[in-house]
């Protein structure tokens, strides 16, 4: 499976469980800016990557730029990768554990389980505003990725959502 198919398998299912969607109730952050979005979900996968014990990680990639995905209430998140090369194999359960532990009493975060449908182990961290991020052994690379997806915002008047940000 190519890179950008991936990326998209992993953003559109971070989607469909973030719940970001037009209800009864405002699922965007009206005060949140574009920059203080992305940043956020960077801030997240970054934390998300401290849980990689640092004798096996890798020079850590997360290409400056993402693209922005619409999630209802005329709002759109900002979509990012981090991506962890392995230098020795980690025990990727005990790594979905050890994530879930620690959001366990948080008031801004939850973590849960979420396996591939192999069986294989991966951890969502949900936020508010449908902030969400994936944490995931690759099928076929010594690697994690890390899909995150920012706090729903309001693009600013005059600011196209096309393109990358």
């Amino acid at each position: 499976m190519s890179k950008r198919r991936l990326l998209a398998v992993l953003l559109g299912g971070a989607m469909m469980l973030t719940g970001c969607t037009a209800g009864t109730e405002s699922t965007v952050d009206t005060e949140l800016s574009l920059e203080e979005a992305k940043q956020g979900a960077i801030d997240l996968a970054s934390e998300l990557a401290t849980f990689i014990p640092a004798s096996a990680v890798g020079e850590i990639e997360r290409p400056p730029d993402g693209i922005l995905m619409n999630c209802g209430d005329d709002g759109y998140q900002w979509t990012g990768r981090t991506v962890v090369p392995l230098l020795e194999p980690i025990d990727t359960d005990a790594l979905v554990v050890s994530i879930i532990e620690h959001f366990e009493d948080s008031v801004d975060h939850e973590a849960i389980s979420i396996p591939t449908a192999d069986g294989e182990p991966r951890v969502q961290v949900r936020g508010r505003f449908g902030a969400s991020a994936i944490v995931a052994e690759h099928p076929d690379e010594p690697e994690i990725r890390i899909s995150s997806l920012s706090s729903c915002f309001v693009l600013p008047e005059g600011v196209s959502p096309l393109g990358r940000h």
